[in-house]
């Protein structure tokens, strides 16, 4: 999802230009670093960012969101360190972050490569074959349906006990082997959830008959 290299693929690492070095991370709300390549749900983002130069003194940081410059959320005497907060929930798309510094030497100043990560909001639907079902064998009988999103994770349970581990589909398709015992009615819900946290869920209701009509 980036529109440009970000240090070789991994936020943090040195960009060297004529001016200042700058490196930062992106931290989430658990303090771990953030994998932006993936899209983002709903979460609130810290940017650590730090500006040096080996012989002069930094003067400015500009920290962009969108090309609009974000406050710094922590203030110290270092003029080249801050940290910055992005809360996610009030964002959607794709999002461009851009840091610049400058020294006292009044060398150009350094532009980071900007960096692009995405807040996904699209719901994976669920849409199953059908709401209600007959079937007189409970061994035969599978899950059917589509995900409006490709390559999610679904947790299935049956009469609210979870079958299995999440599994992460490979595609749209849904068609997933749960057997039954017959003789009674089954609640089987299917909740679908993508990478950003986003989710969808479904219910089937499975009718389980194997006793022949009597004449």
């Amino acid at each position: 999802n980036h529109s440009s290299p970000l240090f070789n693929g991994r936020p943090g690492e040195n960009y060297d230009g004529n001016g200042p070095v700058i490196s930062y991370k992106v931290y989430g709300p658990d303090h771990g670093e953030v994998d932006l390549f993936k899209p983002l749900g709903d979460t609130t983002l810290r940017l650590v960012v730090n500006a040096t130069h080996a012989t002069s003194r930094v003067i400015s940081l500009t920290v962009k969101l969108n090309d609009v410059p974000l406050p710094k959320h922590v203030f110290n005497a270092d003029v080249g360190s801050g940290e910055y907060v992005i809360h996610t929930c009030d964002l959607s798309g794709p999002q461009v972050i851009s840091i610049e510094a400058a020294d006292a030497q009044g060398n150009p100043p350094t532009l980071a490569p900007k960096f692009t990560f995405t807040v996904d909001r699209t719901v994976p639907f669920v849409r199953l074959d059908t709401n209600e079902i007959w079937i007189r064998d409970g061994n035969a009988y599978r899950l059917k349906g589509v995900v409006a999103k490709p390559n999610v994770t679904v947790n299935v349970t049956v009469d609210t006990v979870q079958v299995g581990a999440p599994t992460r589909l490979e595609g749209n398709a849904l068609n997933i082997a749960l057997p039954l015992d017959c003789g009674v009615q089954h609640q089987v819900r299917i909740n679908a959830i993508d990478a950003a946290g986003n989710s969808h869920e479904q219910t089937q209701v499975v009718n389980c008959d194997s006793t022949p009509p009597e004449i």
